[in-house]
Protein backbone atom coordinates (compact mmCIF):
# COMPACT_ATOMS: atom_id res chain seq x y z
CA UNK A 1 0.00 0.00 0.00
CA UNK A 2 1.48 3.25 -0.85
CA UNK A 3 1.70 5.91 1.98
CA UNK A 4 -1.66 8.33 2.38
CA UNK A 5 -1.46 10.79 -0.13
CA UNK A 6 0.97 8.99 -3.15
CA UNK A 7 -2.33 7.03 -4.28
CA UNK A 8 -3.18 8.72 -8.17
CA UNK A 9 -0.14 10.05 -8.64
CA UNK A 10 0.91 9.98 -12.54
CA UNK A 11 4.30 9.96 -12.46
CA UNK A 12 6.51 8.67 -9.81
CA UNK A 13 7.79 11.34 -8.13
CA UNK A 14 5.69 14.10 -9.39
CA UNK A 15 2.87 15.99 -7.39
CA UNK A 16 -0.37 16.03 -8.80
CA UNK A 17 0.29 19.48 -10.53
CA UNK A 18 2.34 18.32 -13.36
CA UNK A 19 4.58 20.54 -11.24
CA UNK A 20 7.98 18.93 -8.56
CA UNK A 21 7.26 19.73 -4.96
CA UNK A 22 10.67 21.12 -3.69
CA UNK A 23 11.35 19.42 0.52
CA UNK A 24 13.73 20.49 2.97
CA UNK A 25 15.98 18.08 4.18
CA UNK A 26 13.78 16.46 6.81
CA UNK A 27 11.19 15.89 4.60
CA UNK A 28 9.03 18.92 5.03
CA UNK A 29 7.83 21.33 1.78
CA UNK A 30 9.53 23.86 1.15
CA UNK A 31 6.12 26.14 2.87
CA UNK A 32 7.16 24.63 6.40
CA UNK A 33 4.70 22.22 5.85
CA UNK A 34 4.85 18.10 6.08
CA UNK A 35 5.29 16.39 2.76
CA UNK A 36 2.57 13.72 2.46
CA UNK A 37 5.73 11.27 1.55
CA UNK A 38 6.90 11.94 4.60
CA UNK A 39 4.23 10.60 6.56
CA UNK A 40 3.80 7.03 7.86
CA UNK A 41 5.80 4.52 6.52
CA UNK A 42 4.96 0.73 6.48
CA UNK A 43 5.11 -1.47 9.91
CA UNK A 44 7.87 -2.09 11.69
CA UNK A 45 9.64 -5.79 10.70
CA UNK A 46 11.81 -8.02 12.86
CA UNK A 47 14.57 -7.13 10.31
CA UNK A 48 14.11 -9.77 7.78
CA UNK A 49 11.22 -7.82 6.35
CA UNK A 50 8.08 -9.60 8.12
CA UNK A 51 5.94 -8.78 10.05
CA UNK A 52 7.39 -8.88 14.06
CA UNK A 53 5.25 -12.07 15.49
CA UNK A 54 2.07 -11.49 17.14
CA UNK A 55 3.04 -12.88 20.65
CA UNK A 56 6.58 -13.74 22.23
CA UNK A 57 8.25 -13.06 25.46
CA UNK A 58 8.38 -9.57 25.50
CA UNK A 59 4.39 -9.51 23.31
CA UNK A 60 2.04 -11.17 25.72
CA UNK A 61 -1.46 -12.03 24.67
CA UNK A 62 -4.57 -10.72 26.28
CA UNK A 63 -5.81 -11.70 29.54
CA UNK A 64 -7.47 -15.15 28.96
CA UNK A 65 -5.48 -16.09 25.85
CA UNK A 66 -2.23 -17.89 25.55
CA UNK A 67 0.79 -17.89 22.62
CA UNK A 68 0.94 -20.71 20.12
CA UNK A 69 3.78 -20.65 17.82
CA UNK A 70 3.51 -16.90 17.88
CA UNK A 71 -0.39 -16.21 17.69
CA UNK A 72 -2.56 -15.57 20.52
CA UNK A 73 -5.10 -18.50 20.28
CA UNK A 74 -8.08 -18.88 23.34
CA UNK A 75 -8.38 -22.24 24.68
CA UNK A 76 -10.48 -24.93 24.15
CA UNK A 77 -14.16 -24.69 25.50
CA UNK A 78 -14.67 -25.49 29.44
CA UNK A 79 -10.89 -24.75 29.69
CA UNK A 80 -8.69 -21.64 31.12
CA UNK A 81 -5.25 -20.33 29.80
CA UNK A 82 -1.94 -19.97 31.60
CA UNK A 83 0.38 -18.20 29.55
CA UNK A 84 4.04 -19.25 29.96
CA UNK A 85 6.12 -17.06 32.60
CA UNK A 86 7.53 -17.91 36.31
CA UNK A 87 5.49 -17.81 39.18
CA UNK A 88 6.65 -18.35 43.03
CA UNK A 89 5.80 -21.63 44.09
CA UNK A 90 5.76 -23.09 47.76
CA UNK A 91 4.61 -21.15 51.11
CA UNK A 92 5.52 -17.35 51.06
CA UNK A 93 6.24 -17.50 54.64
CA UNK A 94 6.12 -13.37 54.77
CA UNK A 95 2.15 -13.93 54.58
CA UNK A 96 1.90 -17.41 55.73
CA UNK A 97 2.09 -18.91 59.39
CA UNK A 98 0.95 -22.57 58.52
CA UNK A 99 4.00 -23.40 56.39
CA UNK A 100 4.66 -27.32 55.92
CA UNK A 101 7.87 -28.44 56.16
CA UNK A 102 7.50 -30.24 52.32
CA UNK A 103 6.40 -26.87 51.28
CA UNK A 104 9.86 -25.48 51.36
CA UNK A 105 11.81 -24.22 50.00
CA UNK A 106 9.61 -21.03 48.38
CA UNK A 107 11.35 -20.95 44.22
CA UNK A 108 10.73 -19.23 41.28
CA UNK A 109 9.43 -22.17 38.38
CA UNK A 110 9.08 -21.55 34.78
CA UNK A 111 6.43 -22.92 32.77
CA UNK A 112 5.71 -23.51 29.21
CA UNK A 113 1.95 -21.69 28.08
CA UNK A 114 -0.68 -24.64 28.92
CA UNK A 115 -4.37 -24.72 29.18
CA UNK A 116 -6.45 -26.22 32.55
CA UNK A 117 -10.39 -27.26 33.38
CA UNK A 118 -12.47 -24.19 34.45
CA UNK A 119 -13.77 -26.41 37.17
CA UNK A 120 -13.19 -30.03 37.99
CA UNK A 121 -14.70 -33.10 35.98
CA UNK A 122 -18.50 -33.80 37.38
CA UNK A 123 -20.24 -37.02 38.21
CA UNK A 124 -22.01 -36.14 34.67
CA UNK A 125 -18.99 -35.65 32.78
CA UNK A 126 -18.00 -39.01 33.97
CA UNK A 127 -21.08 -40.75 33.43
CA UNK A 128 -20.69 -40.15 30.19
CA UNK A 129 -17.64 -41.42 29.66
CA UNK A 130 -18.80 -44.37 31.37
CA UNK A 131 -21.84 -44.66 29.17
CA UNK A 132 -19.98 -44.71 26.18
CA UNK A 133 -17.90 -47.39 27.14
CA UNK A 134 -14.58 -45.48 27.66
CA UNK A 135 -14.17 -44.78 31.53
CA UNK A 136 -14.30 -47.63 34.77
CA UNK A 137 -16.81 -47.31 36.92
CA UNK A 138 -16.43 -45.66 40.28
CA UNK A 139 -14.63 -47.36 43.17
CA UNK A 140 -17.18 -48.69 45.89
CA UNK A 141 -14.59 -48.73 48.63
CA UNK A 142 -11.89 -46.38 50.26
CA UNK A 143 -8.04 -47.17 50.97
CA UNK A 144 -9.55 -48.52 54.20
CA UNK A 145 -12.18 -50.57 52.72
CA UNK A 146 -15.15 -48.32 53.86
CA UNK A 147 -17.89 -47.50 50.90
CA UNK A 148 -16.94 -44.75 48.86
CA UNK A 149 -20.19 -42.52 49.85
CA UNK A 150 -21.28 -41.37 46.62
CA UNK A 151 -22.49 -37.74 46.97
CA UNK A 152 -25.39 -36.59 44.82
CA UNK A 153 -24.09 -36.57 41.17
CA UNK A 154 -24.72 -34.51 38.43
CA UNK A 155 -22.37 -31.24 38.25
CA UNK A 156 -20.96 -32.25 41.67
CA UNK A 157 -16.88 -33.25 41.38
CA UNK A 158 -16.35 -36.49 40.74
CA UNK A 159 -15.00 -38.32 43.16
CA UNK A 160 -14.32 -42.22 44.59
CA UNK A 161 -11.98 -42.44 41.51
CA UNK A 162 -8.07 -43.77 41.53
CA UNK A 163 -5.46 -41.67 40.12
CA UNK A 164 -5.38 -44.09 36.79
CA UNK A 165 -8.81 -43.80 36.51
CA UNK A 166 -8.55 -40.08 36.66
CA UNK A 167 -5.33 -40.13 33.94
CA UNK A 168 -7.32 -42.31 31.83
CA UNK A 169 -10.01 -40.49 31.38
CA UNK A 170 -8.17 -36.87 30.83
CA UNK A 171 -6.52 -39.13 27.71
CA UNK A 172 -9.74 -40.11 26.46
CA UNK A 173 -10.64 -36.67 26.11
CA UNK A 174 -7.25 -35.29 24.25
CA UNK A 175 -5.79 -34.20 27.55
CA UNK A 176 -3.85 -35.38 30.61
CA UNK A 177 -3.79 -34.70 34.36
CA UNK A 178 -1.73 -31.67 35.09
CA UNK A 179 1.63 -31.31 36.98
CA UNK A 180 1.73 -30.23 40.40
CA UNK A 181 3.23 -26.85 39.48
CA UNK A 182 0.78 -25.93 36.73
CA UNK A 183 -1.71 -26.83 39.08
CA UNK A 184 -0.20 -24.41 41.58
CA UNK A 185 -0.14 -21.40 39.21
CA UNK A 186 -3.38 -21.99 37.85
CA UNK A 187 -4.35 -21.62 41.49
CA UNK A 188 -2.31 -18.50 42.54
CA UNK A 189 -0.97 -16.88 39.46
CA UNK A 190 2.19 -14.84 39.59
CA UNK A 191 2.27 -12.99 42.92
CA UNK A 192 2.80 -15.69 46.14
CA UNK A 193 -0.45 -15.32 47.06
CA UNK A 194 -2.27 -17.02 49.66
CA UNK A 195 -5.67 -18.79 47.97
CA UNK A 196 -7.13 -18.27 44.41
CA UNK A 197 -8.76 -14.76 45.53
CA UNK A 198 -5.79 -13.44 47.35
CA UNK A 199 -4.80 -13.26 50.68
CA UNK A 200 -8.14 -12.78 52.70
CA UNK A 201 -9.24 -16.24 55.00
CA UNK A 202 -12.00 -18.18 52.95
CA UNK A 203 -15.62 -17.72 54.00
CA UNK A 204 -18.68 -19.55 52.19
CA UNK A 205 -18.52 -17.06 49.60
CA UNK A 206 -14.87 -18.12 48.23
CA UNK A 207 -14.49 -21.94 48.67
CA UNK A 208 -16.60 -24.96 50.38
CA UNK A 209 -14.51 -25.82 52.82
CA UNK A 210 -15.11 -27.04 56.73
CA UNK A 211 -18.38 -24.91 57.92
CA UNK A 212 -19.89 -24.54 54.23
CA UNK A 213 -21.87 -27.85 54.09
CA UNK A 214 -20.90 -30.79 51.65
CA UNK A 215 -19.95 -30.90 48.07
CA UNK A 216 -21.95 -28.00 45.82
CA UNK A 217 -22.14 -27.79 41.84
CA UNK A 218 -18.63 -27.14 40.74
CA UNK A 219 -18.42 -23.34 39.64
CA UNK A 220 -20.63 -22.79 42.66
CA UNK A 221 -18.35 -19.74 44.61
CA UNK A 222 -16.63 -17.72 41.21
CA UNK A 223 -15.81 -15.04 44.05
CA UNK A 224 -12.76 -17.65 44.86
CA UNK A 225 -11.88 -17.81 41.03
CA UNK A 226 -7.92 -17.84 40.25
CA UNK A 227 -6.18 -15.39 38.64
CA UNK A 228 -6.88 -17.02 35.41
CA UNK A 229 -10.17 -18.06 35.89
CA UNK A 230 -10.15 -21.60 37.31
CA UNK A 231 -13.01 -22.33 40.17
CA UNK A 232 -12.94 -24.41 43.32
CA UNK A 233 -9.19 -24.44 43.69
CA UNK A 234 -9.52 -23.91 47.71
CA UNK A 235 -12.18 -26.94 48.48
CA UNK A 236 -15.19 -28.69 46.87
CA UNK A 237 -12.62 -31.43 46.77
CA UNK A 238 -9.57 -32.69 46.68
CA UNK A 239 -7.71 -33.15 43.27
CA UNK A 240 -5.32 -35.58 41.78
CA UNK A 241 -2.10 -34.28 39.80
CA UNK A 242 0.35 -36.11 37.61
CA UNK A 243 3.36 -35.94 39.44
CA UNK A 244 4.86 -38.65 42.23
CA UNK A 245 5.17 -37.51 45.81
CA UNK A 246 8.78 -36.89 47.47
CA UNK A 247 8.51 -34.22 50.52
CA UNK A 248 12.33 -33.05 49.53
CA UNK A 249 11.31 -32.42 45.65
CA UNK A 250 11.44 -28.26 46.18
CA UNK A 251 15.17 -29.13 46.89
CA UNK A 252 16.06 -30.20 43.95
CA UNK A 253 13.17 -29.73 41.76
CA UNK A 254 14.08 -27.81 38.43
CA UNK A 255 13.70 -24.79 37.57
CA UNK A 256 11.37 -25.31 34.51
CA UNK A 257 8.17 -26.84 33.66
CA UNK A 258 9.00 -29.44 37.03
CA UNK A 259 7.36 -33.04 36.34
CA UNK A 260 8.01 -34.81 40.04
CA UNK A 261 9.99 -36.92 41.20
CA UNK A 262 10.89 -40.10 38.56
CA UNK A 263 9.17 -42.63 40.94
CA UNK A 264 7.40 -42.81 44.21
CA UNK A 265 4.47 -44.61 45.88
CA UNK A 266 1.93 -41.96 46.37
CA UNK A 267 0.39 -39.47 43.96
CA UNK A 268 -0.10 -35.63 44.91
CA UNK A 269 -3.28 -34.46 45.46
CA UNK A 270 -4.27 -30.57 45.55
CA UNK A 271 -7.03 -28.21 46.65
CA UNK A 272 -9.35 -29.27 49.92
CA UNK A 273 -12.56 -30.98 50.75
CA UNK A 274 -15.55 -29.61 52.25
CA UNK A 275 -14.07 -31.39 55.70
CA UNK A 276 -11.14 -29.46 55.50
CA UNK A 277 -10.37 -26.11 56.91
CA UNK A 278 -8.04 -22.84 55.66
CA UNK A 279 -4.95 -24.14 56.48
CA UNK A 280 -5.84 -27.09 53.38
CA UNK A 281 -7.31 -24.30 50.92
CA UNK A 282 -3.77 -22.42 50.81
CA UNK A 283 -2.51 -23.09 47.45
CA UNK A 284 0.74 -24.40 48.23
CA UNK A 285 -0.59 -27.31 50.31
CA UNK A 286 0.24 -30.41 49.12
CA UNK A 287 -2.49 -32.60 50.39
CA UNK A 288 -2.69 -35.45 52.91
CA UNK A 289 -0.78 -38.65 52.97
CA UNK A 290 -4.08 -40.28 54.74
CA UNK A 291 -6.40 -39.88 51.84
CA UNK A 292 -5.16 -41.89 49.06
CA UNK A 293 -2.08 -43.53 50.45
CA UNK A 294 -1.06 -45.20 46.45
CA UNK A 295 -2.62 -44.14 43.55
CA UNK A 296 -4.72 -47.49 43.35
CA UNK A 297 -6.79 -46.02 46.05
CA UNK A 298 -9.81 -44.07 46.23
CA UNK A 299 -12.02 -41.57 47.98
CA UNK A 300 -15.21 -39.75 48.35
CA UNK A 301 -13.30 -36.54 48.81
CA UNK A 302 -11.10 -36.82 45.76
CA UNK A 303 -11.58 -35.87 42.19
CA UNK A 304 -9.72 -34.86 39.41
CA UNK A 305 -9.52 -31.82 36.57
CA UNK A 306 -7.39 -32.01 33.29
CA UNK A 307 -4.89 -29.94 31.31
CA UNK A 308 -3.34 -29.63 27.96
CA UNK A 309 -0.40 -28.04 26.59
CA UNK A 310 -1.24 -26.16 23.32
CA UNK A 311 -0.68 -26.57 20.37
Amino acid sequence: MLPAGDEGSSDEGASTSGVAEATDSDGGSADGTESSSGSTGPEPTDGTGTEPPECGVDRPCPDGQYCVTEACEDPPDGMVAVPSGSFWMGCNEEIDLDCAPDEYPYHEVFLDAFAIDRTAVTWADYEACMADGECAAPDPTNAFGAPCLLPTGGAHPMSCVDWFAASNYCQGHGKRLPTEAEWEKAARGTDGRLYPWGNDVPTCNEAIVGGCGGTQPVGSVPAGASPYGALDMAGNGFEWVADWYAASYYVESPPNDPTGPAMGTRRIIRSSAPNYGETAARASSRGPDFEVPSPDDAHESVGFRCALTPG
